[in-house]
């Protein structure tokens, strides 16, 4: 590819929604079904509703965390009204989530901080393997 090239933008946000509406969620749906069915013992909908949960209470949970990093830490927005905008409420949100947590059962808990565990080592190894500049990484690790 010569220098300076770019790729142009041809798809609108219409036209990707509607491929991943149309064609790849039924593609999803039809491949996964059978096995999230058969593991979940036959409560298909529950254990759907579940994992939709989970993400958006980790999504809503990293918002917060992120508002108070980019708006109170990062830029100093630290008046009576910003305090409260950008780190009280915040905090409740997260505090909230961090409450809801403990309802869960101990195997749950253990399941989950074992999950994370696997995510932050596989986050260490990911980070390591880029912050080399590339004359120092083996053939192996590039593949």
């Amino acid at each position: 590819m010569e220098k300076g090239a770019v790729l142009a933008k041809s798809l609108t946000l219409h036209q990707v929604v509607f491929v991943g509406l149309a064609w790849m969620t039924p593609m999803i749906f039809f491949t996964v079904y059978g096995v999230a069915f058969e593991a979940s013992g036959g409560l298909l909908v529950p254990a759907y509703l579940v994992a939709f949960l989970a993400i958006f209470f980790t999504a809503f949970t990293f918002v917060n965390i992120s508002v108070i990093a980019h708006y109170y830490v990062r830029n100093r927005q630290r008046s009576l009204g910003q305090t409260f905008q950008y780190l009280i409420f915040p905090l409740i949100g997260a505090g909230f989530i961090g409450w809801l947590l403990t309802l869960l059962s101990k195997q749950t808990l253990v399941l989950g901080l074992v999950w994370l565990s696997i995510g932050f080592v596989y986050l260490f190894l990911r980070k390591k393997l880029f912050t080399k500049s590339s004359g120092e990484r083996s053939a192996e690790e590039i593949a």
